[in-house]
């Protein structure tokens, strides 16, 4: 049986994924799924991937769908070429 703290953040989680899917990829969705079954890690959304924190910050700086995808695309073109993108919280300041 879970722990009661687990079951909780498992909901928080979920809740989150919920409101995150929502406002960044509304009813253009066909696939979504905690990565492994592990809810709170990687989350998989019509072929994107993102962890918790990155939608934890995108929720929180309220980011715009479009602003999110920009952000998405920038941090995936630094790490393929092995640098280090600016954080999400920085990022449009910065830029």
């Amino acid at each position: 049986m879970k722990n009661t703290y687990i079951l909780e953040y498992e909901r928080a989680a979920n809740n989150l994924k919920a409101a995150f899917v929502a406002k960044y990829f509304g009813r253009d969705v066909s696939d979504v799924f905690w990565i492994g079954g592990v809810i709170g890690e990687v989350l998989a959304v019509n072929d994107y991937f993102f962890d918790l924190q990155d939608i934890v910050d995108f929720i929180k700086y309220n980011y715009t769908k479009k602003s999110m995808f920009e952000y998405y695309d920038y941090n995936l073109k630094l790490r393929s070429e092995d640098k280090y993108p600016i954080n999400i919280k920085n990022y449009r300041q910065l830029k």
